[in-house]
Formats: C-alpha cells, structure tokens, sequence
C-alpha cells in the first residue's frame, strides 16, 4: 500500500502527498522546461522514483507558439517588461523586446522562442528583418539564433545577432564561455536577409553565415563545456525601452 507520494523537478521537490487521491495542482509555474518525477514510499519505507517527464510551460501559452517551442523572458536589472512571439509554420515573429545579449555592465535580458537542445545540434534562422536602427548614438535592435546553458541570465551563452549596432548592418557572434566572464564580441559587416547558423558538436560551438542557406562559411568556433541538455532558439532585443525590438525569422529549423 502507497503511504505517500512525492513530485520532484529533477531533485528539486514540488509537493507531498500522504493520502490519496495522489493529485497536485500546480498553480502558476514559472515559465521553463521542467523535468517531473514521482517519488513513492509504501508502507513498508520501500520508495521507487519514476523516469521523468518533460514539461515545458511558456510565457503565455495562449497557442501562438507550437510545441515544442516555448516563448521565454529572460529580465535583468534594467530591463523586466517581456515582448511576444508568435509563429507561422517555419516564420517567427518577436515583437517590444527590450534587453541585451552584449553589454559589460548588465546581465542578459531579451524575449527568447526556444526548446530543449539534447547533445549535439544545430540552429539555423534567416532573419529577414529588424527594427529599429541606431538612433542619436543609441545601438539599434538586434535578433538572432542562441544556444545557452540555461534560462538564467547570467549563464554560458552563445548568438549569431543580426542588426545595426554601428554605422552599417552586421553579424556579431556574441557569447561568454564562463558564468564570470563578460560578453566577447566577434563582427562583420552583412545585409539583410541574413542566414546564420550554431552548431553545437560535443565541446564546441561553431557560428556560420551564409547568402543562400546552402553554402556555410565559418564565422567562429568557441569551447563549451555544459551538460548534455541545453536550450536552442531565436532571441531579439533592444537596448533601449522606448525603442524595443521587432524581429522577424523564417526558415527556422532545429536539427537534433
């Protein structure tokens, strides 16, 4: 006989139960990808733990993303209002995000569509349009692909950005290989409609950018020791929170 059910997200306990029904209503989660297990102790103290079962709950959920694509904010200390995300077939839009992926003094922040990314893979996004540009020496909008250790805002991360920081359109391959370090920035000068790619291959990422979506050229390649599990999607955001960002993808295809 069960005496007693316990709910875990991985070894992080969620609830505890002690007669039946062994039922529990989650009210409200947070956003993220969740990893549910249940603990079950009978009347002789012998307990068992079940396989797991992903969970992934968005930041609206209100279907304008499709499965297993999650819409995702992650705040920092200057920037705290989400955007949206919405999609059609293989196009994306996000739409008011404010953040930055590439700043010294602030963690990341931007409005993010992504979904778990297990073992190697690659991300690959055409990004037909950004809005706005720079403005009275205020860098314009940014948006890209991103692979990231997590949905913390300050973890290992890596972007293949497309925008107008400067003078001129461009590519930056953002990242930071280690929680303390701070951003590091590679650049070059590309138009619109930009096709960028991130391949993660055990270790290491590799950033590409291509003018058709067939022939790759290597941009970059960088180490990146995480775990096996980590997230995979587009990003967008603007510095500014009275100019957020507007970015639009299509051809948006993560290959496992």
């Amino acid at each position: 006989r069960i005496q007693k059910l316990q709910f875990y997200n991985l070894n992080s306990p969620i609830a505890e139960l002690e007669s039946q029904p062994f039922r529990f209503i989650w009210n409200k989660p947070p956003p993220g990808v969740y990893q549910l297990r249940a603990k079950v102790t009978d009347a002789a103290g012998v307990t068992a733990m079940s396989r797991p079962a992903s969970l992934t709950i968005t930041g609206r959920g209100d279907g304008s993303l499709k499965a297993p694509w999650g819409d995702f904010y992650i705040a920092n200390n200057d920037s705290k209002t989400p955007g949206t995300a919405s999609q059609k077939g293989d196009a994306f839009k996000i739409d008011n995000a404010i953040g930055t992926l590439v700043s010294e003094s602030e963690h990341d922040a931007g409005h993010f569509i992504v979904q778990p990314l297990n073992g190697d893979g690659q991300i690959i996004a055409r990004v037909t349009s950004v809005l706005p540009g720079p403005d009275d020496g205020i860098a314009g909008a940014m948006a890209g692909v991103t692979i990231r250790e997590n949905l913390k805002n300050r973890c290992k991360q890596f972007a293949m950005l497309y925008g107008q920081a400067g003078e001129e359109p461009s590519v930056q391959f953002a990242r930071r290989q280690d929680h303390w370090m701070n951003p590091l920035i590679s650049e070059k000068a590309m138009k619109a409609p930009a096709w960028i790619k991130l391949a993660r291959y055990g270790q290491r990422i590799y950033a590409y950018t291509s003018a058709d979506g067939k022939d790759w050229d290597l941009f970059a390649s960088e180490r990146f020791e995480a775990a096996s599990q980590v997230f995979a999607g587009l990003v967008a955001f603007s510095p500014s929170s009275n100019r957020p960002a507007t970015a639009q993808f299509d051809h948006v295809k993560l290959i496992h």
